[in-house]
């Protein structure tokens, strides 16, 4: 049933949930910070130009890091399912209810993990991510490779657990880390292309990966190679959680940045 028509419910469901979503941006106001931008007229006319020319370096440390965040959600969203039945050869019901489980535990730390970062700041959550996912992968794998229904749950959350760290980290410092006229520009076009590149190729980046080396845990190494990567580039972000968004003028707001990165 779900092959033949289940699968369309979602969609017919979400069409009009879609029109929600202008009419909220429609109704809602401008921020505090922006509007304070809007008062000294400061605004930029095109704030994607001025992000990409001036603030380029904040954008590629938001696709490294967004790209972790994308590769692990795109490896539990859309492969395990798929790895769970076609190399650990479990049934689709198992693999779904055993990836559903995951998640089921996993989200609701994600609020919680996002308060933590708000003590212990931002870096952190990104540090203890990556080191998670480059100690946990494999084990991941490994665990929900030996078959049955509670091995999976547990490989997954070994994978999940260190992800809800780094997506923590990763939504909100892309927002911090730009000055307020250029911040959605800055932050969208860092997190969108590291979703598209990592995110939307993670299902046929982990198939190819076990084809080729027919390694099952070919995907886990995977994981493992881009954590190692954001680990180092997080030294490079500065700061965020004190900062904040209502400054007085860029010139002071980027200053204070600085300042709090250093």
């Amino acid at each position: 049933a779900y092959a033949s028509w289940g699968w369309r419910i979602p969609f017919l469901v979400g069409g009009p949930l879609a029109l929600v979503g202008p009419w909220i941006r429609l109704r809602m106001e401008e921020t505090p910070a922006f509007r304070r931008v809007q008062s000294t007229e400061h605004v930029e006319g095109v704030p994607v130009r001025e992000a990409i020319r001036h603030h380029s370096r904040e954008i590629v440390l938001v696709f490294a890091i967004a790209s972790l965040s994308a590769l692990g959600a795109y490896t539990l969203g859309a492969y395990f399912v798929t790895y769970l039945q076609e190399v650990v050869g479990l049934d689709p019901t198992t693999a779904i209810l055993a990836n559903f489980t995951a998640f089921f535990v996993t989200v609701p730390l994600v609020p919680i993990v996002g308060a933590l970062g708000d003590r212990i700041g931002r870096k952190p959550l990104l540090f203890i991510g990556s080191v998670g996912f480059v100690i946990l992968s494999v084990p991941g794998y490994l665990l929900a490779g030996s078959g049955g229904l509670v091995t999976a749950i547990l490989g997954q959350l070994l994978v999940a657990l260190p992800w809800s760290f780094v997506v923590s980290a990763v939504v909100v410092t892309q927002v911090e880390i730009f000055p307020t006229r250029v911040r959605y520009s800055g932050a969208s076009v860092g997190y969108n292309v590291a979703y598209m590149i990592f995110g939307g190729t993670a299902p046929l980046v982990a198939t190819f990966l076990v084809a080729r080396t027919g390694s099952d845990i070919a995907p886990g190494i995977y994981l493992v190679a881009v954590a190692l990567v954001v680990f180092f580039v997080a030294f490079a972000v500065p700061e965020t959680y004190r900062y904040s968004l209502l400054r007085e003028g860029e010139e002071q707001q980027e200053g204070t940045l600085g300042a709090t990165g250093a």
